[in-house]
């Protein structure tokens, strides 16, 4: 089952529920992504 993919997320927080979206790409063993939340952005490998 692949995991490939952008979701939608929601993080429960001491100030308050956070929304926000996670892109996952597998390549083999590799899994990596970008995520987008509470006005930050990144990469994870």
């Amino acid at each position: 089952m692949a995991i490939n993919g952008k979701y939608n997320v929601t993080i429960d927080t001491p100030i308050g529920p956070q929304h926000g979206s996670v892109t996952f790409k597998s390549e083999g063993a590799v899994l990596h992504g970008d995520y987008q939340i509470a006005g930050s952005n990144g990469n994870f490998i």
